[in-house]
């Protein structure tokens, strides 16, 4: 269980990717999204991180990327947006899905 749902009670930003991504393997697609809506983001940022990696194994050369501080204001924004906004007690099709 995630330490921030155990000690609080809140679904954190990454509540439900596991279980998620279990459903997406599965080919439940809503499942996946049941369980945590930026799932599709947070896969296509391993699968970017992933490619990045194995492109440097296989050319010798490494790629690099630098985000803009925008680009990270607005990460941070998005999170903590989605956080407490899965975590209002009348919203109801954003929790992870475990009580």
């Amino acid at each position: 269980m995630c330490p921030l749902k155990a000690v609080t009670g809140w679904d954190c930003p990454l509540c439900g990717g596991l279980r998620g991504t279990h459903a997406l393997l599965h080919g439940d697609v809503a499942g996946a999204l049941n369980q945590n809506l930026l799932l599709p983001l947070y896969l296509g940022v391993v699968v970017l991180g992933l490619g990045t990696v194995l492109f440097g194994a296989r050319t010798g050369r490494s790629w690099s990327w630098r985000m803009p501080t925008w680009g990270w204001v607005s990460v941070v924004a998005v999170l903590v947006v989605f956080t407490a906004v899965r975590n209002l007690p009348g919203v109801t099709f954003l929790p992870s899905g475990l009580g």
